[in-house]
């Protein structure tokens, strides 16, 4: 019996004993929900220039905001779609409640304004492009020094240049 045949034979025999494949997968997929959520917690922070992050009640305000990500492939179908990381870029034109009314200081002065928003989900021959306008309102959460977290809530239209389609673009 040569050396390749005994270690097939062995692999065989211990395969059958211990079968790490479930287990792997499983791991795998918490490893990668895992690194999601710490880039998610890591990368998605609100750069101010300003040390007071706190916003004149009644004015307006304008604001730039770029993302990068990309598209996880949570299916092998999907890896032809990875070709570069996307991008979106937004435009808000916000204005701070007052203080007029009761509930502006029940919900910590939130702000309310309209936003564009650019898509480019990194694959232009099949993905195409985006864009979308929409109402927004944001309600902060924590508004200290250096720290604003708030949750944001929106409703509009959007335009997907290339939109799914069973027939003319499935892939399987």
């Amino acid at each position: 019996m040569s050396l390749s045949q005994a270690e097939s034979y062995f692999r065989q025999i211990m395969g059958s004993f211990f079968n790490f494949a479930p287990l792997m997968k499983i791991l795998s997929f918490t490893l990668r929900i895992c690194i999601c959520c710490l880039c998610f917690l890591a990368f998605h922070q609100e750069a101010n220039s300003q040390t007071d992050t706190q916003i004149a009640p009644g004015h307006w305000s304008i604001g730039v905001n770029i993302h990068r990500g990309f598209i996880i492939a949570h299916r092998p179908a999907m890896i032809h779609l990875q070709r570069h990381f996307s991008t979106e870029v937004e435009l808000s034109f916000l204005k701070t409640v007052d203080g007029s009314k009761s509930w502006h200081s029940d919900y910590n002065y939130p702000q309310y304004g309209i936003g564009y928003k650019y898509f480019d989900f990194g694959n232009q021959e099949e993905l195409g492009q985006g864009q979308s306008l929409f109402g927004q309102v944001i309600y902060p959460l924590i508004r200290k020094n250096r720290l604003r977290m708030g949750v944001k809530v929106g409703i509009g239209i959007g335009f997907v240049e290339k939109p799914f389609h069973v027939s003319d673009n499935y892939k399987t």
